[in-house]
């Protein structure tokens, strides 16, 4: 008799167990996971604010430079790709690639590369 009442309430706390548990999911109280901890790293050292000296001054120039050029340069080539499938819808591939040639020949090198690598490269067919 003894044992039965002891098997009644380890059943009974474990039903309220498990009842807690999904209970706290739907409620969104018990966490999913849990956190890694993070490996403790020392503050950065403040060195205290630096002087401006000429040499970074003309380094940062230069960089902003080039990168203005790089982003003109970028633009320009977008430009000169949409001309020329422009072109290559209004006239075709050879009649495109010609006048590209004639208009920007470095564009035209680019379409050239393309144009023979997907002729020598057989199509897949379903």
């Amino acid at each position: 008799m003894k044992d039965t009442y002891f098997l009644y309430g380890v059943t009974i706390l474990a039903i309220l167990a498990i009842s807690a548990v999904f209970i706290s999911y739907a409620t969104d109280t018990l966490p999913m996971s849990t956190p890694r901890q993070r490996a403790s790293v020392a503050p950065p050292v403040q060195t205290g604010a630096k002087k401006p000296c000429g040499c970074c001054a003309e380094k940062t120039r230069q960089i902003l430079k080039s990168l203005r050029q790089i982003r003109e340069k970028s633009q320009e080539h977008q430009q000169q790709y949409k001309q020329a499938m422009r072109l290559f819808a209004r006239y075709g591939t050879e009649e495109g690639l010609r006048r590209i040639k004639k208009e920007t020949p470095e564009v035209a090198v680019f379409f050239e590369r393309f144009i023979e690598k997907n002729a020598a490269s057989p199509e897949k067919e379903n």
